[in-house]
């Protein structure tokens, strides 16, 4: 095929088509004319399959978060933690409540603060209100509420969170 391209080239007949087209070692390139349908049509598959999945699937951005009591439970390294969680305020996609963590001795309260969209929330414990520990601070959770339930992960991504609103 090369010795026929070398010098002015020669004509072809694309087989899909009918076209007739000039294949010189320039435009070696019809078969991205012929195929332009199947790219673009692929293109757009690509593009969708990668917003699938990168869309959050759990989020519920019509959710209206508001200040109130949850029961539950944390589980790490296969111990469960019960807590109660207080979010006393909500507003303009910030959160601030605080933790009791109640089954420790001594009790012990720490402060939190985030971050939410709709029924997603990530927040931290920042401070000790009550007593002091060692453990317990700058712990991330990352949850979401569906209904009356809230499911996620804590400590960071190494645990489970889970609890209930409390009426």
């Amino acid at each position: 095929m090369d010795a026929l391209l070398q010098g002015t080239g020669t004509f072809a007949t694309c087989p899909r088509c009918g076209m007739q087209f000039e294949v010189t070692q320039k435009k070696r390139s019809h078969w991205i004319y012929c195929r332009k349908k199947e790219l673009i049509i692929s293109s757009l598959l690509l593009f969708a399959a990668g917003l699938a999945l990168l869309h959050d699937w759990k989020l519920d951005k019509d959710y209206f978060l508001q200040p109130g009591v949850w029961q539950g439970e944390m589980t790490y390294l296969g111990k469960k933690s019960p807590f109660v969680f207080v979010i006393e305020r909500a507003m303009d996609g910030h959160l601030t409540g605080y933790m009791d963590w109640v089954e420790t001795s001594p009790k012990y309260r720490l402060a939190i603060r985030g971050t939410y969209t709709g029924n997603h929330l990530i927040f931290e414990d920042y401070a000790f209100l009550e007593r002091q520990g060692t453990a317990g601070l700058f712990d991330e959770q990352d949850v979401y509420i569906k209904d009356n339930e809230m499911t996620g992960t804590a400590k960071n991504g190494r645990a489970e969170f889970h609890a209930l609103k409390r009426s």
